[in-house]
């Protein structure tokens, strides 16, 4: 009885075992080569940014892009964000101030 009770127990750790030898394996050259089509992924989306049509949308979109490019490219995020500062100034500059619908794009009570 203690033969099958062993067989018993020995069956799901031979299931357990190639399963924690796979956990264990990062693959760091994997890792590196999807970590480098992300950024460019990323790199292609910013620089498609200006065909948006809506300032909103640029403004947004700019901003997520350079907050993931922070860690990997201060000078190019830096860039960004200087774009979304003039955007933001000239969108804001272009309001009509006598239209309700403008005054509550601007509006600080939202």
């Amino acid at each position: 009885m203690s033969r099958r009770r062993s067989r018993l127990m020995a069956f799901p750790v031979l299931f357990l075992i190639p399963s924690a030898i796979t956990a264990q394996d990062p693959l760091p050259d994997k890792r590196e080569v999807l970590e480098q089509k992300a950024f460019q992924l990323l790199d292609n989306v910013a620089d498609t940014i200006t065909s948006l049509r809506s300032p909103g949308n640029r403004i947004q979109f700019a901003c997520t892009v350079a907050d993931l490019l922070w860690h990997r490219d201060e000078k190019r995020a830096r860039a960004l964000f200087e774009t979304v500062t003039r955007e933001m100034a000239a969108t804001v500059a272009s309001l009509d101030r006598s239209d309700s619908q403008d005054q509550l794009l601007v509006s600080t009570d939202n």
